[in-house]
């Protein structure tokens, strides 16, 4: 009985984690969707095409583990020609 508890309680923990991303994913695309209302300078800042659009850089700055930052950016962006310069 034990193990099918831990198996199911597993599994609930799994889909909350997954529901959190889901949430957490969906937030940041509806802020970078309205980044404008954001920003020191609306209709300015981030209004050109960047290689680190502003869902991205919110997702990369989530995602840092407290490494140099070049290293992050090695670590987050593998294929050279993704990598900001």
């Amino acid at each position: 009985m034990g193990h099918c508890t831990c198996i199911i309680s597993l599994r609930v923990k799994l889909s909350i984690i997954k529901d959190v991303k889901t949430i957490l994913s969906t937030t940041i695309k509806n802020l970078a969707y309205r980044i404008n209302q954001f920003s020191e300078n609306p209709g300015k800042d981030f209004t050109r095409s960047r290689k680190l659009p502003a869902g991205i850089l919110m997702q990369f700055m989530l995602n840092m583990e407290g490494n140099s930052l070049d290293a992050e950016i090695y670590n987050n962006f593998p294929v050279s020609r993704d990598r900001m310069t």
